[in-house]
């Protein structure tokens, strides 16, 4: 008697990049462009959402960063990327992609995968500024002063990305158009 034992062995792509830069266009891109594959997009960002609206509170960036810092000092350091990592192995898609790569315990779940890469999607402040302004995901996105959004911008979630970038297998900029993008998109998956 044989017995065949297969094991399932997902790509996993962690995000890193600054507000704005175009983590989730870079998912929707690859959407397309990966056809035929299954995908599966978590965002750190969605599940402290669904924490604060469990509360009742506004899922304001403030807030958003407030309670990844509270989680981590309470519950110990890494306690949101355990979460996210559980996200992960649950998913049985083709390519797992974990948006919102802000820490080192982030970079260090995505790691523990064997097929895994870090991306870092940036752009300069202003472009990025005026996207956050006009898609209004978070509350009161679409009434921040560039002045707030270079001050949350040194937010403890946030003063890593950079040094983290520096760890990426793959950088995009994105500062061109939507064209320019996809085009980085699929030269990223074809020899990423």
């Amino acid at each position: 008697i044989f017995c065949v034992i297969l094991f399932f062995v997902k790509i996993v792509l962690g995000l890193c990049g600054e507000n704005g830069s175009g983590k989730e266009t870079f998912v929707k891109l690859l959407s397309e462009i990966a056809q035929g594959k299954t995908i599966a997009h978590i965002k750190s960002s969605d599940f402290l959402k669904e924490t604060l609206d469990l509360w009742d509170l506004p899922s304001t960036r403030s807030n958003l960063q407030n309670l990844a810092i509270i989680m981590d000092n309470q519950y110990g350091k890494g306690s949101v990327s355990k979460a996210i990592y559980k996200k992960m192995m649950d998913s049985s898609a083709d390519i797992v992609i974990f948006d919102g790569v802000r820490w080192d315990t982030d970079v260090e779940t995505i790691r523990r995968f064997t097929d895994s890469r870090l991306i870092y999607i940036t752009a300069d402040p202003k472009l990025r500024y005026e996207r956050l302004k006009f898609r209004n995901e978070k509350v009161g996105e679409d009434t921040t002063t560039y002045l707030q959004f270079l001050t949350e911008e040194k937010a403890k979630t946030e003063v890593f990305i950079n040094q983290l970038a520096a760890s990426a297998n793959f950088k995009i900029e994105n500062n061109g158009s939507l064209a320019q993008l996809k085009q980085k998109v699929l030269q990223f998956y074809q020899n990423g």
